[in-house]
C-alpha cells in the first residue's frame, strides 16, 4: 500500500514502518469487501483507518485533525466503531495481529457500505449520481490549493457529506439494537478466526 489515503490517524514513523513491513501482506483479504468496492478509494481508506484502530494500542493513535474534517463520513464511521464497547473489547484479540485486524476492519467497512447503499436507494437519481462521483476519487483534492483556483470552497460536496453523516447517525439511533447485534456478530467471527488460527499454527 504505497498511499496513506488521507489517513485519519497521524502516521508516526513507527506506524509507517509497520505498514511497510506488514500491511500489504494482508491486502488479499480485501476480496471480502462488497462487490464493486474492492478497489474503491474510500472503502480501502476506511479499511486502512480501521486496521490502524484494531492493530495499534490506543496510546499510539492520534487523530489527524485536518483529515478528520475533510473525510467527515469516514471519520464518523471510525468514531462509531472505536466508541463501541464490543469493538473496544475485541481489540484484546486484534491488537498487533495483522490478519485479525484486517478482517475486523473489512467486516466493519462492509457494514457501512451496506448502510450507504440502503441510504442511496431512496435518494433522487441526481443525488445518487453525485455521491457515486464523489466516491470515485480522493475528495481531499477538492480542498487542495490547485482546486481552490477553480472553486474556493466545495460547498456542494460539504453539504452532501453532511447529509450522509446525519443519516448515518439517525440510523444508529433508530436501529441501535440491530447495529449492536451486527457488531457482536463481527466480534464473534473474528474471535472464532483467531482461535482456529492459533490452533492450526500451534500444531505445526
Amino acid at each position: 500500500m504505497k498511499e496513506l489515503y488521507g489517513a485519519l490517524y497521524i502516521q508516526t514513523d513507527f506506524m509507517k514502518k509497520i505498514m511497510e513491513e506488514k500491511y500489504d501482506s494482508y491486502m488479499l483479504y480485501t476480496y471480502l469487501l462488497r462487490n464493486g468496492y474492492q478497489h474503491n478509494f474510500h472503502s480501502l481508506s476506511l479499511v486502512y483507518d480501521l486496521w490502524n484502530y484494531f492493530y495499534f494500542k490506543d496510546e499510539e493513535l492520534v487523530l489527524h485533525p485536518e483529515h478528520n474534517l475533510i473525510y467527515g463520513a469516514r471519520s464518523m464511521a471510525l468514531k462509531l466503531i472505536s466508541g463501541d464497547e464490543t469493538m473496544q473489547r475485541l481489540k484484546v484479540t486484534t491488537l498487533e495481529r495483522g490478519s485479525e485486524s484486517m478482517l475486523a476492519a473489512i467486516y466493519c467497512t462492509n457494514l457501512f457500505i451496506d448502510q450507504l447503499q440502503n441510504y442511496c436507494e431512496v435518494l433522487p437519481e441526481e443525488t445518487q449520481r453525485k455521491i457515486k462521483t464523489y466516491m470515485s476519487f480522493d475528495i481531499g483534492k477538492l480542498f487542495s490549493e490547485q482546486f481552490k483556483q477553480v472553486e474556493p470552497y466545495p460547498s456542494l460536496f460539504v453539504e452532501l457529506q453532511a447529509k450522509v453523516i446525519k443519516e448515518f447517525y439517525q440510523n444508529k439511533v433508530k436501529n441501535e439494537g440491530a447495529l449492536s447485534e451486527q457488531l457482536m456478530e463481527i466480534s464473534k467471527l473474528i474471535r472464532e478466526f483467531h482461535l482456529r488460527y492459533e490452533q492450526t499454527f500451534s500444531q505445526l
